[in-house]
């Protein structure tokens, strides 16, 4: 059956063959294709009592992006995302849900080096994988909250204290030279202010509304932090 083989190969690998995988890394014809990986997974991770598989795929743009000037290679890697959500039902007994992170759109990446007719091939491959996606925009201002959790975690109550005196002193230092109003927002009052201390709401708008020429909030966080470290 098919199971027996996938045990009898698994065998095979782990004993008398197993170089086999590091010497499937050297060519692009060592491993199984696209679809039966998939399938392969689909079957154990329902053989393991599992509903579904989730994909968290966040370098793949990326990963095609750094090899755009390479026509053949987007144009081959590219068909095989649409994979990702075409494929028999039949032979995935637990369904695979794929995320995949754009930080752009890959159409924009086919540069002018590439020939006319080698650009369009790209383009349509790309517009092709994308039309089988449905799009989830993730809102910039989401930053606040994502640098509350990530950054500014107090690693204590006594250092949530240490910073609730801090903030203290600096609102207090404020008000007395009547500055207070400088470093907040329409959205971002007293409270917000408290939350990302020592960044004010006004900072953190900034960075908001340059997230879009920074990947988003990925190098605003990384921004932050240096600030931090500094």
């Amino acid at each position: 059956t098919s199971a027996e083989h996938d045990l009898l190969v698994s065998a095979l690998l782990r004993s008398h063959y197993r170089a086999l995988p590091g010497q499937a890394q050297t060519t692009a014809h060592g491993f199984v294709p696209i679809d039966d990986g998939l399938e392969a997974i689909s079957r154990h991770a329902s053989s393991l009592g599992y509903d579904a598989v989730v994909l968290f795929l966040d370098e793949l743009v990326l990963w095609l992006a750094s090899r755009m000037s390479d026509v053949a290679f987007v144009s081959r890697e590219g068909a095989k995302v649409v994979k990702l959500v075409e494929g028999d039902a039949q032979k995935r007994p637990a369904p695979i849900v794929s995320f995949i992170a754009r930080q752009r759109d890959l159409r924009e990446l086919v540069g002018d080096h590439v020939p006319g007719a080698q650009a369009l091939t790209a383009v349509d491959i790309l517009r092709h994988s994308e039309g089988r996606f449905d799009t989830i925009t993730l809102e910039d201002r989401n930053l606040p909250a994502i640098a509350a959790q990530r950054l500014l975690r107090p690693r204590s109550d006594a250092a949530r204290h240490q910073l609730d005196d801090a903030f203290a002193l600096v609102k207090r230092q404020l008000e007395e030279r009547g500055e207070r109003d400088v470093l907040l927002t329409d959205t971002g009052d007293l409270d917000a202010f408290r939350r990302l201390y020592p960044f004010s709401p006004a900072l953190v708008d900034a960075l908001v509304a340059l997230s879009g020429a920074m990947q988003r909030e990925r190098t605003a966080l990384k921004v932050m932090l240096q600030l931090l470290v500094d």
